[in-house]
């Protein structure tokens, strides 16, 4: 749904073959029924919080990958719950990572990809009751920005 679901739907209309995931086999079914009938369109479930459907994404050869799961949680930092504070992390950063990681491999090796990293305004932004949500998207805002300096070094490396 949303910025996803739109982008995906922009990408098919030019012609890409794209996947839309979804967290959970009913959200997946209501997905299904929303683009059947598109047939450059796949769907398939992405738990971001399970592994073994992270690691389904090894056997795909993606060109593009739009990281855009995320989880907000406000309130005060104070006063968050730190299993909700330890779910926005490991939604919002290390699942990004995560998959980050074994897309960008295949990336590598046949020297030719985009990656785009959904991140938030609020990256930026101290804003009261904020703190958690805003302090991930500052994380992956600084991922996305060294990673791009660490794939130039790579890719200066290699094809000096």
């Amino acid at each position: 749904s949303g910025i996803g679901y739109d982008a995906g739907l922009k990408l098919a209309k030019k012609g890409y073959h794209v996947f839309l995931t979804t967290e959970d086999d009913k959200q997946l079914e209501v997905l299904r029924e929303k683009v059947e009938g598109i047939d450059n369109i796949g769907t398939f479930r992405l738990n971001v919080n399970k592994k073994e459907d992270i690691e389904n994404l090894k056997k795909f050869d993606v060109d593009v990958l739009i990281l855009n799961a995320a989880v907000g949680q406000g309130g005060s930092i104070i006063d968050i719950d730190m299993k909700k504070i330890k779910e926005c992390y490991d939604v919002n950063i290390f699942s990004n990572i995560d998959i980050l990681k074994i897309v960008l491999k295949n990336m590598l090796k046949k020297n030719d990809g985009k990656i785009i990293l959904i991140s938030s305004m609020l990256a930026n932004i101290s804003l009261p009751f904020f703190g958690i949500y805003a302090s991930t998207k500052a994380s992956l805002t600084m991922i996305g920005k060294c990673l791009r300096k660490e794939l130039k070094i790579i890719n200066d490396k290699i094809y000096k």
